[in-house]
C-alpha cells in the first residue's frame, strides 16, 4: 500500500469512527408500524413507531437477518451512525388484541399497554312504519326503517383519555298505524360518533294501489376516518282492495335490517332490526284488519379494539 493509500484508508477509517462515536445513542424500543403490509417484505421496509411518540416515522429501515416485520411488532432499535436505525429483533410477543363490545351507555377504561386503538360506531336502527287500520275494501303499509350509520378510527391510544364516556344509541319506536321512530346517535367521546337511522313511514288505507318511500332520504352525521350512511328501508307496497307488502329494513354497515313481510288477507307487524343498528321492517295490513306497528329499530354499539 502507498503513502496516498494508506492516508486515503486512514481518512476512512477516521470518518467511520466519527460518524458512529461522536454522539452515542442508546438502542430503542419501538413497535412496527401497524399499517405495514408483510406480504411486501422484503422489497419493502418497514417504519416504526418509538415509544413515546404517535405517528410512524417518515423513513423506511433495514432489518437485521433472521427476524421477518409484522405489524405491531415490538423490536429493539439499534442506532446506525449519527441518525440511522436498524431494526434488530423482536421482544417478547405482544398481548393479543383485546376487543370490547359496548352495548350500555357507561365509561370505558383504556387497558394498561395499549398502543393503538380501532374504534367502531354504529347508531341505532329506524324503526318500520306501521301499517294503518283497513276498512273492507282497503289495505295498508308501512316502509322500512334505515339502518344507523356507521364511523370508524385508528387512534394512537396516547392520544385517547384513560377513561371514555360511551353513549350506545337505541333504536327507533315502533307505532301502530304510524310511522317509525329514528335510531338515535352513538359515540365513543368526541372522537367517533354515528347518528341512527330514520324511521319508516306509515301509508294510509285505501282500496287503490300504492306505495311509500323508506326511511333514510339525508346524508347521516357521521365522525371517523372511515364513514358509511345507513341502507335506506324498503318502500311498502298497499294493492288496494286486497294484498300489502312491508318494506324491508335497511342494514347497517354490520347487521342486516328486518325481513320484509307481506300479506294477502290478515295483518302482520314488522320484524325488527337483527343486529347493531339494523332497521325495522314495515307492518303490512289486508283488507278489514287492525293496526300494526313496524319492526322495532336495533340499538347501536361500540366495537373497542386495543392493539399492544
Amino acid at each position: 500500500m502507498g503513502a496516498a493509500d494508506t492516508e486515503r484508508f486512514l481518512v476512512n477509517i477516521a470518518g467511520y469512527v466519527q460518524a458512529t462515536t461522536t454522539a452515542p445513542r442508546s438502542p430503542r424500543q419501538a413497535m412496527i408500524d401497524p399499517a405495514y403490509d408483510p406480504t411486501t417484505w422484503p422489497d419493502t421496509r418497514p417504519r416504526v413507531v418509538f415509544d413515546g411518540e404517535v405517528t410512524a416515522t417518515r423513513k423506511r429501515w433495514p432489518v437485521a437477518s433472521g427476524y421477518t416485520p409484522h405489524p405491531g411488532d415490538r423490536v429493539v432499535m439499534l442506532p446506525l451512525g449519527k441518525e440511522g436505525w436498524l431494526v434488530l429483533c423482536r421482544t417478547a410477543p405482544s398481548p393479543p388484541p383485546q376487543t370490547d363490545v359496548l352495548t350500555a351507555t357507561g365509561t370505558w377504561a383504556k387497558p394498561t399497554g395499549a398502543a393503538y386503538l380501532w374504534v367502531q360506531v354504529l347508531g341505532g336502527g329506524g324503526a318500520g312504519g306501521g301499517a294503518a287500520t283497513t276498512g273492507a275494501s282497503q289495505t295498508s303499509a308501512g316502509s322500512g326503517g334505515q339502518g344507523g350509520g356507521y364511523a370508524a378510527s385508528w387512534l394512537p391510544a396516547v392520544q385517547v383519555p384513560a377513561t371514555v364516556t360511551v353513549t350506545i344509541g337505541p333504536g327507533g319506536t315502533a307505532n301502530s298505524g304510524a310511522a317509525g321512530g329514528a335510531g338515535s346517535a352513538s359515540s365513543f367521546g368526541g372522537l367517533v360518533s354515528a347518528s341512527g337511522g330514520a324511521g319508516g313511514v306509515s301509508l294510509a288505507a285505501a282500496g287503490t294501489a300504492g306505495g311509500n318511500n323508506g326511511g333514510g332520504a339525508t346524508a347521516q352525521t357521521l365522525l371517523g376516518d372511515i364513514t358509511a350512511d345507513g341502507q335506506g328501508g324498503g318502500a311498502g307496497f298497499r294493492g288496494g282492495t286486497s294484498g300489502a307488502i312491508g318494506g324491508q329494513g335497511g342494514s347497517s354497515a354490520l347487521a342486516a335490517g328486518g325481513r320484509g313481510l307481506g300479506v294477502i288477507t290478515g295483518a302482520v307487524a314488522g320484524t325488527p332490526g337483527r343486529g347493531p343498528g339494523g332497521g325495522g321492517s314495515g307492518g303490512a295490513v289486508g283488507a278489514g284488519q287492525s293496526a300494526q306497528p313496524g319492526g322495532e329499530g336495533a340499538p347501536g354499539t361500540v366495537l373497542v379494539t386495543a392493539f399492544f
